[in-house]
């Protein structure tokens, strides 16, 4: 379960990008990755099962891949990746991580996504 800290935190970041960027569409999502957080690129594809954030080796650069099938979600996948950015999972290898660690990192981007997109969690 996520700290009732780290929620504040997360709460705070998205509504910092929001009013920063009045963000409503997909393409505003996708400045926001590029723009605020550092992406080099992000990526709307059909050839991928799943959405997620990948690292180049040796250069600290990433990509956000995420799937085009989505459509009704798209805001939603692309906030949860963004939020992986966000709460700072990118410094740790998920190789190094617990399957609670990994479990509390994917609420992290589910909240900081919901938040970013105006949805309640119910917390």
């Amino acid at each position: 379960m996520i700290s009732e800290e780290r929620l504040l935190l997360l709460a705070e970041e998205a509504e910092r990008v929001k009013k920063k960027y009045h963000s409503q569409t997909v393409e505003d999502l996708e400045r926001i990755a590029i723009k605020e957080y550092g992406a080099v690129q992000v990526i709307r594809t059909p050839l991928l099962a799943r959405s997620e954030v990948i690292r180049e080796r040796g250069s600290g650069n990433f990509f956000i891949f995420y799937n085009a099938f989505y459509e009704p979600y798209l805001p939603v996948v692309l906030g949860h990746e963004i939020g992986h950015i966000a709460a700072s999972h990118l410094k740790t290898s998920s190789k190094n991580l617990s399957e609670d660690q990994k479990g509390l990192q994917e609420q992290e981007a589910d909240y900081y996504s919901a938040s970013l997109n105006g949805i309640s969690m119910g917390t």
